[in-house]
This record gives C-alpha cells, structure tokens and sequence, in this order.
C-alpha cells in the first residue's frame, strides 16, 4: 500500500516546487526518456504517465538519517510504448523527492501485438 498520496505528489511535480529531483534519477531520466532538464523531468512526471501502477513501498537506502526512516512509494508506468519505474518519498522536511525515473527493466510490452503484426506482415510480403 502506497505511503502518499499519488495525486499530491503529481500536483508538487506540475507546480515545479517543493520537488527535488536527484542527480542520479535526472542522469536515467535523461539517458533513458531524453529528459534534458529537471524541469522537463517534473514536467514529464506530472502529464507524461500513463497507467500508473502501484508496485511496492521500500525504505530509502541512501537516507543521511537511518535512525528516522523514509518509505519510497514505487510504480510502474507507460509513456507511449515505453513502460517506465517511478520511485519517490517526501522528506520529513516535506520536500519531495524523485528518487528514480527510468525505463523499466522488463521492457515494453504496450504495443507488442502491433510490432509483431508489423513484423509478419512484412514476413509475408517477402523481399522488396
């Protein structure tokens, strides 16, 4: 079950306050989604996902503090034919954060039905 509140967090990315986007989750956003800058990264973020779904709540690894714990809410989401991973938590300062925003690992399957037509279809149509 998710820690916060989805829509809260989406409202902060499309206001461009009060998110802290980190360095390493701007670096995959850029590699992997062609985000160049944090603001298209909150942008993106905010109007750019699709079928957001709930995957796992994790404790930060890398919090400064492990003696006051935080939770990563983490989802899995489409762009298009891309399935991407989103993972973030608020600070207790209340400052949110974007953890990880990157293409998934499993790939893509959106679309997959429509690659594959393509692919047969050029299968039996042979060599131009």
């Amino acid at each position: 079950m998710p820690v916060y509140e989805l829509k809260v967090f989406l409202e902060a990315c499309a206001s461009g306050s009060n998110v802290h986007v980190i360095e390493a989750a701007w670096q995959t956003a850029r590699t992997h989604l062609g985000l160049q800058t944090k603001k298209d990264v909150l942008a993106f973020i905010a109007t750019g996902l699709e079928d957001l779904t709930f995957v796992d709540n994790k404790v930060w690894r890398n919090n400064p503090d492990p003696s006051k714990p935080i939770g990563c809410d983490n989802y899995e989401f489409y762009s298009g034919t891309t399935r991407g991973y989103l993972s973030f938590f608020r600070f207790h300062t209340g400052t949110w954060a974007v953890k990880s925003l990157k293409r998934n690992k499993l790939g893509s399957e959106r679309g997959f039905a429509s690659q594959l037509g393509e692919k047969m279809r050029a299968r039996l149509k042979g060599p131009t």
